[in-house]
């Protein structure tokens, strides 16, 4: 199955270098892009089970004994302190500890889960690169918003080619073209456990289906890239590029100038070049096939 980038008409270099732009989310047009909201950490329910005495026992005994001096812990073992502390008055001050603790760490938890929730964007935004594609090389919003007034052009390319999954394990969130869920702006998470890879890297609100987008996700050098004016480029092989469509409104200039890349490269030889035209008649938009040389 094909898929599709559009292109402004002065983003030639992108065909004629093979590269494309990893684009931070703090330079992309949709301002919710990595940002899914989750309204906690985590809930009290997980805070209570996390704190409960019986299930910190073990690491407990663990803390008490390292913590021991050395004299002491020569003639103690594990066992001696796990006894020790199962005596009923360390008992219950232990469960008074805890259950202060949790109280307290209940009153502190929204302000951890704000600073979390911003400390988290800020850094996807900084260190996560999205090349974005579309299915759908007929759109004429796509055309519109991308592709300069359908003055520009689209690449395709082929999905099945191993440049869209160079995953480096099958739990990999990068490196590899995965579709993005679309979900309504009232769909929230209510703890950060509620989000994997895909609610967290790979879903946007529903307003935004029209692009019927899948992406692949880089991991950028974070020199400097918290900066949206910095530009991240990725080289994809010419042998993935399977036509390239020019908009209905292309300029004679920009099809000359692409049909000098497609030329002049030795690996575009397989490469058809296409022209977009609207069809008044039923409102859509075609593609005919233009000939290179």
């Amino acid at each position: 199955m094909p898929i599709y980038k559009y292109l402004n008409e002065s983003r030639i270099q992108s065909l004629e270098n093979a590269t494309l732009r990893a684009t931070q989310a703090s330079a992309v047009n949709d301002p919710f892009e990595l940002k899914p909201f989750f309204r906690t950490i985590f809930t009290a329910e997980r805070l209570h089970r996390t704190l409960a005495l019986e299930n910190l026992e073990g690491k407990l005994v663990d803390v008490v004994y390292a913590k021991l001096p050395t004299p002491l812990r020569n003639k103690l073992s594990e066992n001696d302190v796990a006894i020790l502390l199962q005596r009923k008055e360390i008992r219950q001050g232990l469960e008074e500890t805890s259950q202060a603790f949790e109280a307290e760490a209940s009153n502190l938890l929204p302000d951890w889960s704000t600073r979390f929730r911003n400390v988290l964007f800020e850094t996807l935004e900084c260190n996560v690169g999205i090349v974005s594609f579309t299915n759908d090389p007929l759109s004429t919003l796509m055309w519109a918003h991308y592709a300069g007034d359908h003055k520009g052009f689209v690449i395709e390319f082929d999905e099945t080619h191993p440049f869209f999954d160079r995953r480096r394990t099958p739990e990999d969130e990068f490196f590899h073209l995965r579709p993005v869920n679309y979900r309504l702006p009232a769909c929230k998470y209510e703890s950060l456990e509620d989000l994997d890879g895909v609610a967290l890297l790979c879903t946007k609100q529903a307003c935004w289906d029209y692009e019927q987008e899948s992406r692949i996700l880089i991991p950028l050098d974070n020199t400097g890239a918290s900066s949206p004016d910095l530009v991240h480029l990725i080289t994809f092989p010419r042998d993935c590029v399977r036509s390239v469509i020019l908009g209905h409104r292309a300029s004679a200039t920009l099809e000359n100038d692409i049909r000098q890349v497609l030329s002049h490269a030795p690996e575009y030889t397989h490469v058809n070049l296409h022209r977009a035209s609207i069809d008044l008649s039923n409102g859509s938009i075609v593609i005919s096939a233009v000939q290179i040389r």
